[in-house]
Order: structure tokens, then sequence, then C-alpha cells
């Protein structure tokens, strides 16, 4: 009996070391992989960090510091492919940044101008109805940055594309992405706006649909240049 009770004793003994060294197993496995995430993350390899970060049970101790890093993974990674010119993947990353993110500003301005490239390049290459509703999208992006070389880039789009109009209601359209253009009061913007009305003058005043608006556009931007 009393070699029963021993025999029992030591068996708890051991299965109860048993678990503790399972419990440092899992907290040393832990460690390792926060070690080697924060490692890959200094070394710009993102992807390589977020899985080694989500190896890390959400009731550990380093979860919240594994999440604070996982966390700031979308800006690096979109910020690293803006620089290298992938802008497809600069706007998947950028767009998965939260607005409460310190760097959020910087983010919204590199995802912005991704997205004009894009759409700069689906301009060239689309025709019709997508070309007209591109062409929307590319004013609204250089209007929301107030970048005069991507606000000038869009008049002279739009310039060309009057020159190609034969509707009038496409007509009336391009002339309010112009004046969508304008909001920025920027002078060298104003007087590229101006010659291209000017210069296509003529053709437009003999369309009775659209000459109201020609003029009055004429007129605004001579009086914000004044």
């Amino acid at each position: 009996m009393r070699i029963q009770h021993i025999f029992l004793t030591l068996l708890v003994i051991s299965l109860l070391g048993g678990c503790g060294m399972l419990n440092f197993n899992s907290q040393s496995n832990e460690s390792v992989a926060f070690e080697q995430g924060l490692h890959a993350y200094e070394a710009d390899d993102y992807a390589l960090a977020a899985r080694k970060f989500r190896k890390i049970p959400t009731d550990s101790d380093l979860y919240p510091q594994a999440l604070k890093v996982i966390r700031k993974i979308p800006y690096k990674r979109g910020k690293q492919a803006y620089e290298q010119k992938d802008y497809e993947l600069a706007v998947r990353e950028l767009e998965k940044v939260n607005s409460d993110f310190p760097e959020y500003a910087e983010a919204q301005e590199m995802l912005l101008r991704s997205e004009y490239v894009l759409l700069h390049r689906r301009y060239q290459r689309s025709s019709g109805k997508e070309r007209m509703e591109t062409l929307g999208k590319l004013v609204e992006r250089s209007v929301k940055l107030a970048d005069s070389e991507l606000l000038i880039s869009s008049v002279n789009d739009i310039g060309e594309e009057l020159d190609a109009s034969r509707d009038p209601e496409q007509t009336k359209v391009l002339l309010g992405m112009m004046e969508q253009t304008l909001a920025s009061k920027d002078p060298v913007l104003m007087d590229r706006a101006l010659k291209h009305l000017l210069m296509r003058f003529d053709r437009l005043n003999n369309q009775a649909a659209v000459r109201p608006q020609m003029f009055q556009m004429i007129g605004s931007i001579k009086l914000a240049m004044m």
C-alpha cells in the first residue's frame, strides 16, 4: 500500500512537472515568434513579420505588443510599395490604414497619388463612357491633392476631350470638370484653363446648350485673376 502511495505521488509530481514544462515551452515559442517578427519588421520584411506575429495567441502577454506592430504593417508595406512604384499593392495596403493611425494623413496622400497613377493608365487605354468616368475620377483625385501639376494635367486632358466631344451634354460635363479644378484658385491653373476655353471659343459658342456655362467660366476666371 505504501509503495502504491509513493508511486501515485511520483506520478502526480511528474504530471505537474510536465504541465509546467508545456507552459514554459509555449511561452518560449511565443517569445521566439515575437522576436522573429520584430526582426523581420525591422528588416522591412513585413509579410514575414505579420506571419510571425500572428502565431502569438490572443491570451499571451506578448499579444498586445504584437498587435501594435501588426497595425503598423499596412502603412509600412504601402509606403514601401509606393516608393517602389508598385501602385496596385500600395493601394491595397494603404486602404487598410485606420483613421486613428498617427501617419494617416500621409497614408491618404500616398493612396490618392497611387490611385491617380492607376486611373491615368486606365484613362489612356479606355474609350467612350469608361474614359469619361475615369477622367472624372482623375479630376477628383487631383482636386483632393491640390497638386498644381496634377490639376494642370487634368485640365489638359479635359481640353483634349473637349476637342473630341460632339455631344453637348458631354461637353457640359467636361466644362463642369474643368470648373472643379479651379477651386484651388491657382493663377497658373486658371490661366491654363482660360487658354483652353479661348482656343475653343468659336466651337463652344456655336453650341447653345453650353454657351452660358462657357461665358460664366470665362468671366469667373478673369474676375479671379484681376
